[in-house]
């Protein structure tokens, strides 16, 4: 018979991830105390960074998002759905590539984290300026019109009087509101829509994954259903955290593109409504 000599306590499993679960002061004060003991810090700087470039995500998802719903005509929501999970699958390789580089100290956290983010907006802001100025983006045009200004900066160009840029910026301001507020409350509600069943699906695609992970643990122990429905309800808010910029990105491209199939952007923009 073959007896175990080493201890219980080495059995014991160790958190593999500790500072995901520290709140957010406790996880600056922990990072700065490992760093200057000189002791591996970049898990716990990855982790902070993380938990603010995940929402800015959702935000660039969106700017990405827009010029995608509106140039998606011809193969309607599947070619929008299959672009959306390919913008999104990208982005996550390209993601979980720059944390292991940080995780590795071969890049700092706040870079490696943000670039992702930051090559994705670059992107999107430049599909949008060429979706609203309806060709491609012209970057020597550009250029020349950066050389134009500073030309004319220079050259010591009369500035405006006060009471002219006054009376112009209240006529930018002024106007028939009663209609944009309307427009306002039809496309926050359509979103809205759009949004809340992005995240149902969510929602239901999370509790079947999680109970097929932990369907054979339930038969063995067999636990109350009440005990089964906070199991769901206290996993459901995080998983949805985690895939809320691919929610957010399906719901504006699905919106866009409903709107620009149905014509309704151009009625906006013969309204004389800005892109």
């Amino acid at each position: 018979m073959t007896l175990p000599v080493d201890s219980p306590l080495a059995a014991v499993a160790r958190e593999e991830k500790p500072e995901k679960q520290l709140p957010l002061r406790e996880l600056i004060k922990e990072a700065e105390s490992m760093r200057l003991a000189g002791q591996i810090s970049a898990p716990y700087y990855v982790e902070l960074h993380k938990r603010f470039a995940l929402p800015v995500a959702a935000l660039v998802f969106t700017v990405m998002a827009f010029p995608l719903g509106i140039r998606s005509q011809r193969g309607g929501r599947a070619v929008a759905l299959a672009l959306s999970f390919g913008i999104v699958v990208s982005y996550y390789i390209f993601y979980s590539t720059m944390e292991g580089l940080a995780l590795r100290g071969r890049m700092p956290a706040g870079i490696a984290v943000w670039i992702p983010n930051a090559i994705l907006a670059t992107v999107g802001l430049t599909l949008l300026r060429g979706s609203v100025a309806g060709v491609p983006p012209a970057w020597l045009d550009l250029f020349w019109r950066v050389w134009a200004k500073i030309g004319e900066w220079r050259s010591g160009r009369e500035v405006k009087p006060l009471e002219e840029r006054r009376r112009r910026l209240l006529g930018r301001l002024a106007g028939p509101r009663a209609s944009t507020f309307i427009m306002d409350r039809y496309l926050i509600r359509q979103y809205l829509i759009y949004l809340g069943i992005g995240t149902g699906v969510g929602a239901v695609l999370i509790v079947v994954v999680d109970l097929l992970q932990t369907l054979d643990r339930f038969l063995r122990s067999k636990p109350p259903f009440f005990t089964i429905l906070e199991h769901f309800l206290y996993r459901i808010p995080g998983e949805l955290y985690k895939g809320l910029p691919m929610i957010v990105l399906i719901a504006t491209v699905f919106l866009f593109l409903s709107l620009t199939r149905q014509r309704e952007l151009d009625a906006l923009k013969a309204a004389g409504v800005s892109l």
